[in-house]
């Protein structure tokens, strides 16, 4: 039988499949989701942060940061 997580990550794959038929702006919130959930998976959660609506890598931040320095 199936755990809830990955019948989660299934479903949310569906939803972007969908989304993919009216614009890719829409599947965005799904792909940080998916994000954040193989973070978690991989623990490295810590490591992400929002940022303009999406998840960022610290050390991305920081660069980005540096650059704008």
């Amino acid at each position: 039988m199936k755990d809830n997580w990955n019948i989660l990550k299934e479903k949310i794959q569906e939803q972007i499949k969908d989304c993919k038929r009216y614009g890719s702006r829409f599947s965005v919130p799904y792909y940080e989701v998916l994000k954040m959930m193989d973070a978690i998976e991989n623990g490295t959660e810590n490591e992400l942060v929002p940022n303009n609506c999406l998840w960022k890598k610290k050390s991305e931040l920081n660069n980005i940061e540096e650059d704008e320095s």
